[in-house]
């Protein structure tokens, strides 16, 4: 019973920070397109990045 109730909280926190997220997008577009756009672009290149320290081979054996 506790897991069921936990895992609905947990579900309700994620639905709650997907609608924080979307907000922000919405305020930041009506705020300046272009900022967005290049907001957007820099969090892709730094998760890009971090993927790819994170999944890369070691080249030391």
């Amino acid at each position: 019973m506790g897991e069921a109730v936990a895992e609905a909280v947990l579900s309700v926190v994620a639905c709650l920070l997907l609608g924080c997220l979307v907000l922000i997008a919405y305020l930041s577009w009506s705020f300046d397109p272009r900022l967005t756009i290049a907001g957007a672009g820099l969090l892709s290149v730094l998760l890009a990045h971090g993927a790819w320290r994170t999944f890369r081979r070691n080249p030391r054996p």
